[in-house]
C-alpha cells in the first residue's frame, strides 16, 4: 500500500508554536483517516522553521465498505392493511435515496420498524484525500494566527506552497489560491532551488541531499552529539537545558554546532546570570566543568555547513562580549545599593490595578508568613528568618538585572542577600518563595521557603477572587491555576498541616487591613469568597491526586468528607486505596450505603438503649460503641492511623448486615423508629471520619 505524504511549506514559523502543532496534526490525521475509512500505519510528524510534514505509512487505496441500517418509521405506518406502502415509507425511502421496495423490516422489542439497508462500497483514497486535507491544514491551531493578502485562511505564517503524494500520485486540492503540487524546496541557503519528487517513500533522503534534516529527533540527536563532543574537548560538559534543546533544534534545518568563548573575568558573574545570558539572548549552551563551575565557553548551532565557520563564530562571540558586558555593569551597580532600601520602591510597582503596590503586598505576605510559621511550629530564630526573608522577598524586582532578565527573580535576591551577609536561610527563603514555578518544579525544600511560598500565593489568590478574576475554561491570564497547585504541592510535598479554612480567612483580611495602605474592597462578603477559594483549591488538589494515580472514585469519596487539611485527605485517600483491596471491602460499602439510603436529611438524636427491641439492634450498638471507643484517640491523634481505622470500620459489616436483615426500621412506633435511625447516624458519621460511602467504591 502506498505512503502519503503532506508537506506545509511557509515562512519561519516560531520555534515554540512547532512541538504542539505537531501532536495536533498527527491526532486529527488518525481522525480524519480513520473516519474516512482508510486503513494506514504509522502515522509521523515532522517540522522545520519552514515546513510542517505529515508522513502515514501504507494507506489503503480505496476506502472500506459498509453497511448502514437506518431506523424509519414503524411497520404499522410504514405500510397499509394491504400492504402497500404509505406516504410515510415513501418519504422514508426517498430520504435515505433508496427505493421503497428495499426497505426491510426489523422486529426491536417486539415492535416491527422499517429499515433503509445501504450499501456504501465506498471511493477511491485519492478522491478522499484531495477533498479532506485542505480541510485538515486549515483546521491546525496557533497561539497566534496570522491573514495575508486576501485570505480568509488564517494560519501561524503565510504558505508558500503545498506538496502532497500518495506513492507516485500527486495529489492535487487548492487551498487559499495555493495549488498543491510535487514540488519542494530544499535549505534556504545551501539548496534554495525547487526540485520535483517521484515518490512519497523518496522525500526523506531527497531532503537531506538537500540540506534538509526534516525529522526533528534526527536534528536534536545531531545537536546533542555534537555539543557533549565540543564540551569534551575542552574536559567540559555542555548545559543542555531541555526546553532550550527544542527551541534550538526548531530552529534550524541543518544543524552544525560549533564552540567559542569569552573573557574570564566575566566568570565573577553569578552562574544563573551566565546562562540567562547565553540562553535567552543568544540561545547559546554553557559549558560547566567541575561541579557547578561554568567555563568561558559557550556551544552555538548554525543553520548550516562548517563553511565560513570562524567568521559565525567571530560574530557570535563580539555579541556575547556585549551582552555580559551589560549584566556586568547591572550586577556591579545593583550591589551598591542593600535589597532592604529598595523595599520602599516597591511602592512605585503596581502588584495589581485593584490590589495595590508590591510594597502593600510585601506587608501581607509578611503577616501571612507570621501565621504560617506559627502553625508550621518553627523556632524563634527561623521565625525572625522567615520574617526578614518576607520583607526582601520582592526587593530584587527593581534591580538593574531582573529587569533586565526577569527569569532571575528570587535567584538574583539570593545573591545579593548573601553579599550583604544575610543569613542563608533568608537568601535561601528569598529564591524559594517562588517555587515551584511550572509543573513538575520542585518545591521549597526549607520551612521558611515553604512558608514564604504559601503565603505569596495565597494572598495572590485572595486579591485575585476577592476582585472577581478566576480561571475560566481555558483561559487563566494570572496563572491563578499555578498558583493554586503551588499551594497544594507545597503543602503535599511539606507534610504541613493546616486548615485551609482559616488561612484563606487569614488571606482575605489581610487586604482588608492592608497595614498601613487603603483597605482593599471586594465585590463579595469574606465568608462567600472563602468558600469559593476553597472549592477552587479543592479542585487543584483532586486534580494532583488524578495525577499520582489515584482513582477518581477514592479521590472523589476522600474530597466529599472534607479537604480542609490536604495532607490529611491524602492519607485518607490512601488507606482508602489499600483497604479497597481487600475482599471484604467491597460489603462493606455495600452495608454503609444502605445505612445512608435510609437516612437520606435526618440529622440524627439521642440514642437510648432501652428502646432497643431486638438482638441485632444491641448486637450493633455495641460493636458500634467499642469501634468508636477504640477509633476516637486514633481519629485525635496527628498524623491518624487511618489503616488501623479502616481495619476497625470493617469490623462492623456483619453487625450492620445483621441488622438490616431482622430490623424494621421504618416503624410506626415514633419513637422506636428515631431511635434507629439515629443509631444510624452515628454510625454514618463514623464513617465519614474517612469517606463518603455514598460514592461508588
Amino acid at each position: 500500500m502506498p505512503d502519503l505524504l503532506l508537506e506545509i511549506g511557509t515562512e519561519e514559523i516560531p520555534a515554540a508554536y512547532l512541538k504542539p502543532v505537531l501532536v495536533e496534526l498527527k491526532d486529527k490525521a488518525a481522525v480524519l483517516l480513520n473516519d474516512n475509512r482508510l486503513a494506514h500505519g504509522q502515522v509521523e510528524t515532522a517540522a522545520t522553521p519552514r515546513r510542517l510534514v505529515l508522513y502515514v505509512r501504507d494507506v489503503a487505496e480505496h476506502q472500506a465498505a459498509v453497511t448502514r441500517e437506518i431506523k424509519g418509521p414503524a411497520a404499522r405506518v410504514a405500510f397499509k392493511e394491504d400492504g402497500q406502502p404509505s406516504p410515510a415509507a415513501a418519504g422514508f425511502a426517498r430520504s435515505q435515496r433508496v427505493d421503497v421496495d428495499q426497505l426491510e423490516t426489523r422486529n426491536i422489542e417486539g415492535s416491527e420498524y422499517v429499515f433503509a439497508v445501504i450499501a456504501d462500497a465506498g471511493t477511491d483514497a485519492v478522491s478522499v484525500l484531495e477533498q479532506k486535507l485542505p480541510e485538515l491544514i486549515s483546521g491546525l491551531y496557533f497561539p497566534k494566527m496570522q491573514r495575508w493578502g486576501n485570505s480568509e485562511l488564517r494560519f501561524a505564517r503565510p504558505i508558500r506552497w503545498l506538496m502532497s503524494l500518495f506513492g507516485g500520485k500527486t495529489l492535487k486540492f487548492r487551498l487559499n489560491g495555493l495549488q498543491s503540487g510535487n514540488i519542494s524546496y530544499g535549505h534556504r541557503f545551501l539548496s534554495p532551488e525547487t526540485f520535483t519528487l517521484s515518490e512519497a517513500e523518496k522525500y526523506w533522503e531527497e531532503m537531506a541531499s538537500r540540506y534538509v534534516i526534516v525529522r526533528q529527533d534526527e536534528r536534536k540527536a545531531v545537536i546533542r552529539k555534537g555539543a557533549e563532543h565540543l564540551a569534551a574537548e575542552f574536559q567540559g560538559e555542555a548545559v543542555l537545558d531541555a526546553d532550550l534543546l527544542d527551541e534550538v533544534t526548531f530552529l534550524v534545518e541543518y544543524p552544525t554546532p560549533f564552540a567559542g568563548g569569552f573573557d574570564p573575568e566575566y566568570l565573577c558573574l553569578p552562574r544563573e546570570v551566565l546562562i540567562s545570558v547565553m540562553r535567552r539572548h543568544q540561545k547559546f549552551f554553557p559549558v560547566a566543568g567541575g561541579g557547578d563551575n561554568l567555563l568561558p565557553l559557550f556551544i552555538a548551532v548554525r543553520n548550516g555547513l562548517e563553511e565560513g565557520l570562524d567568521m559565525v563564530r567571530e560574530g557570535n562571540v563580539r555579541v556575547l562580549k556585549a551582552r555580559l558586558f551589560d549584566a556586568r555593569f547591572f550586577y556591579d551597580e545593583d550591589r551598591k545599593v542593600k535589597l532592604e532600601e529598595r523595599v520602599v520602591s516597591l511602592e512605585r510597582v503596581t502588584f495589581q490595578e485593584k490590589l495595590g503596590s508590591l510594597q502593600a503586598k510585601t506587608e501581607r505576605i509578611r503577616r501571612l508568613t507570621g501565621i504560617i510559621a506559627e502553625i508550621a511550629k518553627l523556632s524563634p530564630e527561623h521565625k525572625l528568618y522567615a520574617d526578614r526573608s518576607a520583607l526582601l522577598c520582592k526587593a530584587d524586582l527593581v534591580t538593574n538585572m531582573v529587569k533586565e532578565f526577569p527569569e532571575l527573580q528570587g535567584s538574583m535576591g539570593r545573591e545579593y542577600a548573601l553579599h550583604e551577609g544575610e543569613p542563608l536561610e533568608v537568601a535561601v527563603g528569598i529564591y524559594e518563595h517562588y517555587l515551584p514555578r511550572f509543573a513538575g518544579d520542585s518545591t521549597p525544600s526549607t520551612m521558611v521557603g515553604a512558608a514564604l511560598a504559601l503565603a505569596d500565593r495565597l494572598d495572590t489568590l485572595a486579591g485575585f477572587f476577592g476582585i472577581g478574576i478566576k480561571p475560566t475554561g481555558s483561559q487563566d491570564p494570572y496563572a491563578l491555576r499555578r498558583s493554586g497547585n503551588g499551594v497544594i504541592r507545597i503543602l503535599l510535598d511539606t507534610g504541613l498541616r493546616v486548615h485551609l479554612h482559616t488561612l484563606l480567612h487569614e488571606a482575605f483580611r489581610g487586604y482588608g487591613e492592608n497595614l498601613g495602605q487603603p483597605p482593599v474592597k471586594f465585590r463579595k462578603e469574606e465568608t462567600e469568597l472563602v468558600q469559593s477559594l476553597y472549592e477552587f483549591l479543592g479542585e487543584r488538589l483532586s486534580a494532583i491526586l488524578s495525577e499520582e494515580d489515584y482513582a477518581y472514585d477514592t479521590i472523589a469519596a476522600i474530597m466529599a468528607v472534607s479537604y480542609d487539611d490536604p495532607v490529611d485527605a491524602r492519607e485518607r485517600a490512601d488507606a482508602l486505596g489499600l483497604w479497597r483491596k481487600s475482599p471484604e471491602f467491597s460489603t462493606l460499602a455495600a452495608a454503609v450505603k444502605r445505612v445512608d439510603s435510609i437516612l437520606k436529611d435526618f440529622m440524627g438524636a439521642e440514642v437510648r438503649e432501652e428502646l432497643f427491641q431486638s438482638e441485632e439492634e444491641k448486637a450493633l450498638y455495641r460493636a458500634l460503641s467499642y469501634v468508636e471507643e477504640e477509633a476516637g484517640p486514633l481519629l485525635m491523634e496527628t498524623p491518624v492511623d487511618y489503616d488501623r481505622v479502616m481495619g476497625l470500620l470493617l469490623s462492623l459489616c456483619n453487625p450492620i448486615n445483621d441488622f438490616f436483615d431482622h430490623v424494621m426500621v421504618m416503624v410506626k412506633e415514633e419513637d422506636i423508629c428515631q431511635n434507629r435511625l439515629s443509631l444510624l447516624y452515628r454510625l454514618q458519621q463514623l464513617f465519614r471520619e474517612v469517606a463518603d460511602f455514598r460514592i461508588d467504591l
